[in-house]
């Protein structure tokens, strides 16, 4: 299930960038916007990649993939200076679903 749920997570994080990107820029796409799409899929995902249905693993990373794309200049906002993004994609990404895995949790999972 950890193995679908991160492949599903990389397609739809990538799919939810380049959604952004193609409305942002007008009708435009990057490779490196794939990219950045596919991490922050898997950043989304990675905590409860074993834990949450197919499903829950493609809406977590969507949207992590909308809001860390739509939080693209963070970084010049709060006066970081980084050029591998790294913050903007885990820092941003981890910090706003860390919450939601729990609610999203299987059934299963939670009568452990």
């Amino acid at each position: 299930m950890a193995l679908f749920n991160t492949n599903i997570a990389a397609l739809t994080g990538a799919i939810g960038w380049v959604l952004v990107d193609y409305v942002k820029h007008g009708r435009r796409f990057s490779v490196t916007g794939v990219c950045e799409g596919i991490i922050a899929g898997l950043v989304g995902i990675t905590p409860a990649a074993g834990y949450v249905s197919v499903w829950c693993a493609a809406a977590i990373s969507f949207i992590t993939a909308i809001v860390i794309s739509l939080l693209q200049n963070i970084n010049d906002w709060i006066g970081i200076d980084e050029g591998m993004d790294a913050f903007k994609l885990h820092g941003n990404g981890r910090g706003r679903w860390k919450l939601s895995h729990g609610y999203l949790c299987n059934c299963i999972c939670s009568r452990l």
